[in-house]
């Protein structure tokens, strides 16, 4: 737990270094998630996202990412994905960014609390500029149980390209989900994002909003 406790200060301390904010990057996020169990061990997903720009409405990102788990013990299971990713730059065409990621994942209880943790080894292929390798871990902290299907959470997340050796985005990020019954289960979150192009570039500070529904089979 120490040594978990002074890698996020790294990653926040570098993260809160320098920062302007671009309230032209702030964007709004909508996702809808489709995931159950196939059997005991294995399980299955398919997630949509969509992303526009909050300031005049811009559609500009959007993935449809399919995933097959596959649950070793009480505590972890291994996900491998395929992420067709496509965006553009205002006055631009749509490109195409595939992914595809193996993520391990973890939760562990902490009392009144449950953290859970994501490590995420990334591919993408990029048509006009160099392929990207990622390593993407992902922290969430919430309750271990929720309050009248009510549940804060509170996540940081970094991502790390590996041929360009730096760290180019974090993101913190808090929200809210609702569990009306067993099978649904609905979010909301503010999220700051914080994104530079070279290690001794200034980071830039924007904001996303979104909601999400989850569905289970």
């Amino acid at each position: 737990m120490k040594k978990l406790k002074t890698v996020l200060a790294l990653f926040c301390g570098a993260a809160l270094t320098g920062q302007a904010w671009d309230q032209g990057e702030n964007a709004i996020w909508l996702e809808g998630t489709l995931k159950g169990n196939v059997t005991g061990k294995l399980s299955a997903s398919l997630k949509e996202q969509i992303r526009y720009r909050e300031s005049d409405g811009f559609y500009f990102y959007r993935y449809t990412d399919f995933g097959l788990g596959w649950k070793f013990s009480k505590a972890w299971n291994i996900t491998g994905n395929y992420r067709y990713v496509t965006a553009r730059k205002e006055g631009g065409n749509w490109e195409a960014k595939p992914m595809t990621h193996l993520n391990v994942n973890n939760k562990l209880p902490l009392g009144y609390l449950k953290l859970s943790t994501r490590l995420r080894f990334a591919f993408i292929d990029l048509e006009k500029a160099e392929n990207q390798t990622l390593i993407w871990p992902r922290f969430t902290l919430n309750l271990s149980n929720a309050w009248l299907g009510l549940n804060p959470y509170a996540a940081f997340e970094t991502i790390y390209d590996i041929e360009q050796n730096l760290i180019f985005r974090n993101r913190f990020e808090g929200g809210l989900t609702y569990s009306p019954t067993k099978m649904l289960s609905l979010k909301i979150f503010l999220m700051q994002q914080l994104t530079r192009t070279e290690s001794n570039s200034t980071w830039t500070e924007a904001y996303n909003m979104g909601t999400g529904a989850t569905l289970k089979f």
